[in-house]
């Protein structure tokens, strides 16, 4: 099992909770959709996924133009079906076609699920909209390192440290391209601030070729 923050017996509580305020609400509003949106979470947190999506479902019906419902059930709808969250996504960008973030939301849908072309159009949505979206640079950079095309990671991790100096993982990342590149005195510099800012290189240091690549001998 994960990390969880709920105990069980909180959970069991906050279940019993929304279970009342369903029951005692006759009136089908939208503010007993959000009894069933968190109903619904909590069960997802219990891993009972199938009532989870149930709950979703029916909040949905109370409240179609519930952003909220839509973003909430694709998260917990991906672990039954990782096809089914595209449709949530897409209805809420075409309720709210101009919120940034819910191109991220379905950029890192697409990049996750490996649909890259799909994710690199959203991703470049959401940069346009907003330039210093960290995550999504960090994401795109992380795409062009895994596909070879180095200056274009470059680009991606320079501007999250120009947004973010303290970076400790873009310096990692930059320090990777830059051996990559060739330029092995300035990847060394990246690597030692990023292990300064207490990057734990733990993956690292079991992997060969990322030991070879960055001049380390076992």
């Amino acid at each position: 099992m994960g990390c969880r923050t709920s105990t069980n017996k909180t959970i069991k509580k906050a279940i019993m909770n929304y279970k009342i305020k369903i029951k005692t609400n006759t009136e089908l509003t939208p503010s007993l959709a959000e009894a069933y949106i968190y109903r619904g979470i909590v069960l997802s947190e219990m891993l009972r996924w199938e009532e989870a999506v149930q709950d979703l479902n029916k909040a949905i019906e109370l409240d179609p133009l519930n952003e909220q419902a839509y973003l909430v059930r694709a998260e917990i709808i991906d672990v039954i079906d990782d096809e089914a969250p595209l449709k949530d996504y897409n209805k809420c960008i075409e309720m709210n076609p101009n919120k940034v973030e819910l191109y991220a939301a379905r950029g890192l849908y697409f990049y996750t699920h490996n649909k890259d072309k799909e994710a690199l159009k959203d991703f470049a949505k959401v940069l346009k909209m907003n330039p210093n979206d960290i995550d999504i640079l960090q994401c795109r950079g992380d795409y062009y390192t895994d596909e070879g095309m180095y200056p274009e990671a470059f680009l991606d991790y320079h501007k999250v440290l120009e947004i973010k100096p303290n970076d400790a993982c873009a310096h990692r990342c930059i320090a990777e391209v830059l051996f990559h590149m060739g330029y092995y005195e300035a990847g060394m510099k990246s690597l030692k601030t990023a292990a300064k800012l207490n990057y734990r290189f733990e993956k690292e240091l079991d992997d060969p070729c990322w030991k070879k690549l960055c001049g380390i001998k076992d």
